[in-house]
């Protein structure tokens, strides 16, 4: 089949069902070729496609291909309705593990543990289940502090009418979120890496913080005799490694992670964009710029933000001396 608007009809095919399959709802899509079935042509026209999930894809397939449940009349209504994605549902069962190392735009953090808070509450966390098994909760709020996307022990939920683009791969190892074009969203992924993998991610998030580093000190130093300069930057001069973060990270790797096939479970947030009290936190290449290339080992909390709201402010201040 050639990939020509591929891309395009794939983007249209989810919004036009409200990012979820219209015969249960699941996020899990597929693109069933109806118009004419695939067998007959290889084709990415969204005019003849709709999108379902796994489970229903095979029962509109045509006699002798599957289930043969809908004409293409049936289905040509289904694409005519109003969808929303308010009633989208789907259980990550795949991500159900009894550890994994947790990796958030090259801050990393062991599990299970409340992942990242503000002001101590959580916002992403990661507890075990009634039999043992990592379950993941997280949300994304706007800045008017309203739920619009949250997963609740592996079960996902999208609730608002304004989506700008939302993905979940049909295998549920994927999950890309963006609302308000990209001011609130996630980038997420599950996969099982080889060591050699993730020695390559670490040294390349290390590169990336030492280099953020020596700009920081470039601006704090700015005054500076420029050999003396170099002379302190030269600390952050080496082979590419992994550096004292890495080290620790692939020994407890080693230690509660890695799998009797040698790949090692990771919960990747590539990006995520959340409110609090109207404040935007990011995870990219760290977490808000409070963080940058570490690792929270066996932590009740890894990685806690300060709302800088003045209520927040308030409420954190000492009390005044009398």
């Amino acid at each position: 089949m050639s990939d020509k608007g591929k891309t395009a009809a794939i983007e249209k095919l989810r919004k036009e069902v409200g990012f979820g399959c219209p015969v249960c709802r699941s996020p899990f899509l597929t693109w069933h070729h109806f118009d004419p079935p695939e067998h007959v042509e290889k084709h990415w026209r969204p005019e003849g496609m709709i999108a379902l999930c796994l489970e229903h894809h095979p029962n509109a397939d045509p006699e002798g291909f599957g289930g043969n449940a809908y004409s293409p009349d049936e289905l040509r209504e289904m694409k005519k309705k109003d969808y929303s994605p308010e009633d989208v549902r789907g259980n990550f069962i795949s991500w159900q593990k009894k550890n994994v190392l947790v990796r958030m735009g090259s801050c990393y953090a062991t599990s299970p543990a409340t992942v990242l808070s503000v002001n101590g509450i959580p916002q992403i966390s990661l507890r075990r289940n009634e039999v043992g098994l990592l379950a993941l909760s997280f949300q994304l709020r706007n800045e008017n502090d309203a739920v619009l996307v949250e997963m609740v022990d592996n079960w996902f939920t999208a609730y608002p009418p304004n989506v700008h683009d939302m993905t979940v791969t049909p295998k549920t190892r994927d999950v890309k979120v963006w609302l308000d074009k990209e001011d609130v969203g996630l980038k997420l992924s599950f996969s099982r890496i080889s060591m050699g993998q993730l020695t390559d991610m670490l040294i390349i998030d290390n590169e990336r913080a030492n280099a953020v580093a020596k700009g920081q000190i470039r601006q704090q130093h700015e005054g500076m005799l420029s050999e003396d300069l170099d002379e302190l930057l030269r600390m952050f001069d080496s082979e590419p490694n992994e550096g004292v973060n890495g080290m620790n990270i692939k020994n407890w790797v080693k230690e509660n992670c890695q799998m009797d096939d040698g790949l090692v479970p990771l919960l990747n947030f590539e990006q995520m964009a959340i409110y609090f009290h109207g404040h935007r936190f990011t995870i990219k290449d760290g977490v808000s710029d409070s963080f940058l290339y570490c690792f929270a080992e066996n932590c009740a909390i890894s990685y806690n933000l300060q709302c800088p709201c003045p209520r927040c402010v308030e409420a954190a201040a000492p009390p005044a001396q009398s």
